[in-house]
């Protein structure tokens, strides 16, 4: 198959994805049997395989469609969770920016999962987790900070002290809505310094970690992690920036330092009568 007819069939399959429309996205009708749509979500999956295409078009976001197609077919491959996807399609679905959102379907999957033991599905859970996960980033993008969030605990309800999810919702306490709230920024911390022990070499940890220190006025703490940061990342941006500056004002301060102790001893080297002075008899 041509890369640019690839690139085509991907960009269109991205965009049944980003409208949450899971019939399009396997190319079934909303009348399709179960057959038909298992059928055509294998036959997908096979095609879109992320090892597969990028022998021949490694530039293509192959591998997102391969998630999404899991996705579609989670949602339409069962009964109860296809109801309520078609529900939710419905006129009087809930409509997120304009896109009707099928959250009845992972609201029920996650009710379901919570109830059964984790040893017994766990690679179940790590899977809704990533999806609640890209979900609550996607939101975030849109500004819905309060859906992000509930999205981000989900996933943390699943996969208990996971790391990345840890770092994910703390950020978003830390960054967005209301960074007023001591509440907010107390869990952030925790959040962060969990996911930084558990992810000593990431600098998106460690930087996340240093920003929290940065927003209290911990500025020890804060270099301490910036430079931790660039120990993972040489070249990170924002904490080399960062750290510049702090170093640039450090040294700023020891010059003035400095300075004012070089003036205060040259005061009191005036105020100090010589030995001629004193031998004349001036000065005390």
């Amino acid at each position: 198959m041509p890369i640019d007819l690839i690139t085509e069939l991907i960009a269109e399959k991205l965009r049944f994805a980003d409208q949450r429309d899971f019939y399009g996205l396997l190319g079934v009708k909303p009348d399709a049997d179960p057959g038909a749509i298992k059928a055509a979500y294998f036959d997908l999956v096979k095609r879109f395989h992320p090892d597969r295409l990028k022998l021949v078009a490694p530039g293509a976001d192959a591998g997102r469609v391969f998630r999404e197609l899991s996705t579609a077919y989670t949602a339409l491959g069962d009964p109860a969770r296809r109801a309520a996807y078609d529900r939710e399609r419905s006129p009087g679905g809930k409509v997120i920016s304009g896109r009707q959102e099928p959250e009845a379907v992972i609201e029920a999957e996650f009710n379901r999962l919570m109830a059964i033991p984790v040893i017994a599905i766990g690679e179940r859970r790590e899977s809704l987790a990533r999806s609640f996960l890209q979900r609550g980033a996607t939101l975030l993008a849109r500004g819905d900070v309060d859906g992000a969030t509930k999205h981000m605990r989900h996933a943390l309800l699943l996969v208990p002290g996971d790391p990345d999810g840890s770092l994910k919702l703390g950020w978003t306490l830390l960054t967005r809505g209301n960074g007023a709230d001591p509440g907010r920024i107390e869990e952030a911390r925790g959040l962060l310094q969990h996911a930084a022990a558990k992810l000593p070499y990431s600098a998106d940890a460690r930087y996340s970690l240093a920003s929290y220190w940065r927003t209290v006025g911990q500025l020890v703490f804060y270099k301490k992690e910036l430079e931790a940061t660039l120990r993972c990342q040489a070249d990170h941006p924002k904490a080399s920036r960062e750290l510049a500056v702090i170093v640039e004002a450090e040294a700023a301060e020891l010059a003035q330092r400095a300075q004012e102790a070089g003036a205060q001893a040259a005061a009191q080297e005036d105020k100090t009568p010589s030995w001629l002075g004193r031998l004349f008899g001036r000065g005390p």
